[in-house]
């Protein structure tokens, strides 16, 4: 009788362990939104962002001055984005858990020089200029 009841007083802290604590392993922390902010001159042709957010899917936007778009994105480590302005063309890592996994946001700025990183949303650093043929 008695290694019954120790089962049952392990099943039942387990539960309640379970209970209180959540299930860490299944509940992975969320991840950061990323926000891409056009800001290419009020008169220019617009940025079109190309983002691969899986195997088989993408997400594009096409943004002038003042628009924004955000991807939230899952548990992948790397999201790739392509862009292109006119004449130019650019690459970048939008999101990669390694180096934005531990901020709140992250946001990318788009103008006439290039790709400006920041995460919050204050200061930029150019991440990725635009390039040409």
């Amino acid at each position: 009788m008695a290694p019954n009841l120790y089962f049952l007083l392990i099943l039942s802290l387990s539960f309640l362990q379970f209970f209180f604590f959540g299930n860490t392993a299944t509940n992975p922390p969320p991840m950061p939104p990323v926000n891409f902010i056009g800001r290419v001159g009020t008169k220019s042709s617009p940025v079109t962002i190309r983002c691969k957010v899986n195997v088989f899917q993408y997400i594009e936007r096409s943004i002038v001055n003042g628009q924004k778009f955000s991807i939230l994105p899952t548990n992948k480590d790397v999201y790739y984005c392509s862009a292109m302005w006119t004449r130019y063309f650019a690459g970048i890592q939008a999101f990669n858990r390694t180096r934005d996994g531990g901020h709140p946001s992250i946001f990318w700025k788009i103008n006439e020089e290039g790709f400006h990183l920041s995460y919050d949303n204050r200061k930029y650093v150019l991440d990725t200029p635009w390039e040409t043929d």
